[in-house]
């Protein structure tokens, strides 16, 4: 990354000498302020699900606050110059600050990421700090950065690198915070990680990945049933295909449950995405959340996965303007390269949210579904999916469907 801490280490400095300042400023902009934690494995549709939440302008949303910790072979780790081996703690510290506006010393450090150029809440704070600016200018842009954040009526966060058992902690401590569970088919997400992550292969990988991800999930379910005891009303789970199948009911079941209010625009904006592009589309004006820029000359969408960024952190550190990786809407990789346009990084548009949804059957092959069936189907009936029998039912996307009803008084 651009970014070193050499070129605000004043700004370092002067939080460390004078914690008072910025204790007194929060208690000076204090609100009723409720937070809202997404967490998710990723390649199931957290992008999305952010965007319709961050589209309230009441949000305020951080991307990924704990991408900047290094990942090597799935394993994370923190860098050095953190000075601490509890991830577990230091990630719920990392999540804590961006939801209630405070940063301590060490994170702050967390400040350095080059995910917050990816939403319009914290686009502004990531540029100043990449900017050559002495010490004082970053500090003001820091406390500007905490002042916009305390002004809204609730702070947004998602993660696809938080364990649900990290959070009773964070819940325990903050009776006004919400956790939102996103979950996909287990063998569209693995199809998708497959080739967007490329940190596994199919067929070759798909016995240990399909194992660790299901025994992952399956730790999630059983901590979210307990939370969800625990805390009643503040625990709910949401299954990406019913977001792809029905998206507006999807946005207002999510909005129900967040107290945030369901209006004409936020059922627009939910069309916009999941709709066919006219050929003299305009984008919207760009508010709060991580947007959508589409090439209306050559007529080519262009959808800017999440994790691409992952890829950009392990191997760019110059120019943050260089070629990336896109997706086109069919799913088709685009090397062309990806202009920024204004305040919209990247697109969460489909023109057929339900024709994307289905797309991995055409592509994972029958005997590695079987795979990720033997590890994963005895959470089908709970989570609301069915495996394939043959080949052609696998591939039938037409006639049959692999999307059941979840189990009734189950998680979902």
């Amino acid at each position: 990354m651009n970014l070193s801490f050499k070129k605000y280490w004043c700004s370092l400095v002067i939080i460390s000498v004078f914690p008072v300042l910025v204790t007194v400023m929060l208690l000076l902009n204090t609100t009723d302020q409720t937070q809202t934690l997404l967490v998710t494995f990723g390649r199931s549709g957290s992008s999305f699900t952010s965007d319709v939440i961050a589209q309230n302008k009441e949000v305020f949303y951080t991307f990924e606050p704990l991408s900047f910790l290094a990942r090597e072979k799935e394993v994370l780790r923190v860098p050095e110059h953190f000075q601490t081996i509890d991830l577990e703690d230091f990630s719920r510290r990392v999540i804590e600050s961006y939801l209630l506006c405070t940063f301590d010393f060490d994170t702050f450090t967390s400040l350095d990421n080059i995910h917050l150029r990816l939403s319009n809440s914290t686009k502004d704070l990531y540029e100043c700090f990449q900017a050559e600016k002495i010490g004082m200018d970053h500090l003001e842009c820091y406390f500007k950065f905490l002042q916009e954040c305390k002004s809204r009526r609730m702070t947004f966060a998602k993660t696809i690198r938080f364990p649900v058992k990290w959070a009773q902690d964070l819940m325990m401590r903050h009776p006004k915070l919400k956790l939102i569970y996103l979950v996909r088919d287990p063998r569209a997400t693995l199809n998708s990680q497959a080739k967007v992550f490329k940190e596994f292969t199919f067929p070759s990988n798909v016995t240990s990945v399909s194992a660790n991800h299901c025994r992952q999930l399956g730790q999630d379910l059983k901590q979210l049933a307990h939370l969800r005891d625990t805390f009643p009303g503040r625990v709910k789970v949401f299954r990406y295909e019913n977001g792809a199948r029905d998206p507006t009911g999807f946005a207002a079941e999510i909005y129900d449950y967040l107290a945030l209010p369901i209006t004409e625009e936020l059922t627009d904006f939910v069309t916009y995405l999941t709709s066919p592009f006219p050929h003299n589309a305009t984008d919207p004006k760009c508010k709060n959340n991580t947007e959508f820029t589409t090439n209306t000359t050559n007529k080519t969408d262009r959808i800017k996965q999440d994790t691409d960024l992952d890829l950009d952190m392990k191997k760019q550190d110059t120019s943050l303007k260089s070629n990336e990786a896109t997706q086109s809407v069919n799913g088709k990789t685009d090397m062309t390269e990806l202009k920024y346009k204004g305040q919209c990084p990247f697109s969460t548009h489909r023109d057929d949210p339900v024709k994307a949804m289905e797309h991995w059957r055409h592509e994972i092959g029958f005997e590695v579904a079987r795979v990720i069936d033997s590890h994963c189907g005895h959470l089908y009936q709970q989570l609301g999916y069915r495996a394939a029998s043959t080949k052609e039912d696998l591939e039938n996307t037409a006639d049959i469907s692999l999307v059941d009803v979840p189990q009734v008084e189950g998680i979902i």
